[in-house]
Formats: structure tokens, sequence, C-alpha cells
């Protein structure tokens, strides 16, 4: 464990990347004088959370590659042109909730910011606002594939989906309520 976590934190010195790091230590873990791993103990490693979160993590690559953030912001960008500040925030952050739905927080931000930019640009208000709106969006979650600590939690039995939505819904409608109506007008008044 020291030795992974040293060549970890050394990469930069050594040039070995994480991933080719991890390979070599679990590769080592198998070899037959260091006994970490063997045939039982492998059998015993219950892989159906794993797959079941690469399956789920892989959404987002998925929207990404089928390029669903243009189609989003084709969709739903034209509609914020109408509104106030306030109202534009909150859809700001109704937008990052669904696009939660399809995609990654991390390829929403890559692919919405710069739409979101150009429109604050066009309402001749600050783009900053309409991107904190947007990213407390992404910050909601209200199934547990779209966060990967709450798709373990899940998948490793510690709460059940019902539970989670319930707690997670009223989040939602909260934080909508308060980005619209408490951090909007903050946010415009200090940006201005």
């Amino acid at each position: 464990m020291l030795a992974t976590l040293l060549l970890l934190a050394t990469d930069k010195l050594h040039g070995i990347s994480a991933g080719i790091v991890l390979i070599v230590i679990t590769f080592v873990t198998f070899l037959p004088g260091v006994r970490l791993m063997d045939g039982q103990r492998f059998s015993k490693i219950n892989f159906a959370p794993l797959f079941f979160i690469m399956g789920c993590m892989a959404i987002g690559s998925a929207g990404g590659a089928l390029k669903v953030t243009d189609w989003i912001a084709q969709i739903a960008l034209p509609y914020f042109h109408g509104l106030g500040d306030n109202m534009a925030g909150g859809a700001a952050y109704f937008l990052g909730l669904a696009a939660n739905f399809l995609l990654t927080p991390l390829a929403a931000t890559t692919t919405m910011t710069s739409p979101l930019a150009e429109l604050g640009r066009q309402m001749h208000g600050d783009a900053r606002a309409l991107y904190f709106a947007f990213q407390y969006g992404l910050d909601n979650y209200i199934f547990p594939y779209e966060y990967a600590v709450l798709l373990y939690f899940f998948s490793s039995g510690y709460i059940l989906s019902k539970d989670m939505f319930k707690v997670l819904a009223v989040r939602v409608v909260l934080a909508g309520l308060f980005v619209t109506f408490l951090a909007m007008p903050f946010w415009n008044m200090l940006l201005h």
C-alpha cells in the first residue's frame, strides 16, 4: 500500500502514469511470493456493484459522445431571452438539473459554459451568475446513478432508493427556490 501511494504521489518525478502504476500494483498482488490476491480471494469479490457503477457512469461519456449538450443548448437557451435576470438564473438552475440526467457534471460544465456565457452577454447581464446557478443545478441529484457516492451507497444497500428520492427531491426544490429568489438577486447585486 505504501509503495502504491509513493508511486502515485511521485508520478511527476518518474513519469509513470497513475493508471500504469495501478495496473502494475494489481499484477504484483497476484505474484506467488506476495500472495495478497489469489483465486480463492478473487472469487469472493462482489463485482456486481462495480459493473453497475461503471455502467451508470458511462451515461455521461455516451451523452458527451452523442453531443447531447449541443442538443440541450439548441432547445433550451432560446427560452432564456425573454426572462429577467432572476428567472434566467432559475432557468439555468433547472437546465443544470436536467443536464445531470443525461451527462456527468464535468461533461455538462465543459460544453454548456460557453453557451451560457454567450447568453449572459446577449442579455446584458453577468454571465457568472448564470454559470453559478447552472452549477447549483448540476450539484443536485434525484437518482443514485447521477453521482458516484450515492450510487455506491445505493448499490451496497446502505440506503433505499425511495428514501434517497424523498430527501433529494426536497433538496432540488429548495435549492431551486434559493437560487431563483435569494442567490440570483445577491449575485446580480454583487457582480454589477
